[in-house]
């Protein structure tokens, strides 16, 4: 367990005052083995294939893609199989996101959460830019499946020209090309809601952003809010919060802290409503082109369910 610094003690106190009135214990998870990546598994191999030629995408396309894919893909067993399946937003066609089972068309949702994170650190920090990519996943050193970042054809053309051997067209990969949600946003809010005409967890979420005074660097901010749903993904998406989760530390330094409202009748904060808050995080970032910390206020149709606070406290901008 985690020793808090005495900063983050003062911080957390002086927040949760604000918004609970019932004192909680305090709890941090433990710290990653790999500071510069964070505790991705050692078991995990990720194999990046250049995709020849270059097309490049805006970073905010692949962030929200890549967001959005996670939204739907995070909420589940952490070890259970899911569909391969194609994911992109209404307001960001390309690249899509597109996920590739070695075998079959099944792949462990672990595998792709982590290849996801992996991903998009990679096109951060690796490529100066992003590209059409390709990623094979290994899991002891044995394929399990692939994330293309891009149009799917163009990559399969791609690497059939390169000689690369791989094959990604006939995967099992359903393009299924969702519009993965509409968004209502008002200059103080922003709520997700779901088109699909189902009872998934995105229904009635509604997410209130107000901007903290602290700046943090927009790569921070980014990987964080990947990694930060890549972790809520451990935990079955209906398990309900009761008192407060503090996310691990993403590698930039930015916390996550998610305080659930007393409520002895539902709806409750649960983790589904984190990812959903996540979301709305990213969307409203990117809507404002305004990278600071943030202070988040979580409904579930009219009744408040709890608030989250994501900032980076010693962040020099």
């Amino acid at each position: 367990m985690q020793t808090i610094k005495p900063w983050l003690f003062a911080l957390l106190l002086a927040w949760t005052h604000r918004v609970s009135t019932t004192p909680v214990p305090l709890s941090i998870s433990t710290p990653s083995d790999n500071p510069g990546y964070g505790p991705i598994p050692k078991e995990l191999r990720v194999e990046r294939d250049f995709v020849l030629p270059l097309r490049q995408y805006t970073e905010e396309s692949v962030f929200i893609n890549i967001v959005q894919a996670l939204r739907q893909i995070a909420p589940g067993d952490f070890n259970a199989e899911i569909p391969v399946a194609s994911y992109r937003t209404i307001k960001y066609m390309q690249p899509m996101i597109n996920i590739q089972a070695s075998h079959g068309t099944i792949i462990m949702r672990k595998y792709v959460v982590w290849g996801l994170y992996f991903a998009f650190l990679v096109m951060y920090h690796d490529l100066g830019g992003f590209f059409l990519s390709h990623f094979t996943l290994s899991w002891n050193n044995a394929e399990v499946g692939g994330i293309g970042i891009g149009d799917l054809q163009a990559m399969q053309d791609a690497l059939d020209r390169q000689g690369k051997g791989r094959t990604i067209m006939n995967s099992g990969t359903a393009s299924i090309n969702q519009d993965i949600n509409t968004l209502n946003i008002t200059t103080s809010s922003l709520t997700t809601t779901n088109n699909n005409g189902d009872d998934s967890p995105s229904n009635g979420v509604t997410v209130t952003c107000k901007f903290l005074d602290k700046v943090i660097p927009k790569v921070d901010l980014s990987i964080a809010i990947v990694w930060f749903l890549a972790m809520v993904a451990h935990t079955p998406a209906e398990t309900r919060i009761q008192g407060r989760y503090i996310a691990p530390a993403s590698a930039g330094g930015v916390h996550l802290v998610v305080q659930a409202l007393e409520r002895t009748r539902p709806p409750f904060l649960t983790y589904a409503t984190v990812i959903e808050t996540l979301s709305a995080a990213a969307n409203y970032l990117v809507f404002k082109d305004k990278y600071q910390g943030l202070e988040m206020v979580i409904n579930v149709g009219n009744d408040a369910v709890g608030k989250a606070m994501m900032t980076q406290p010693w962040s020099s901008s």
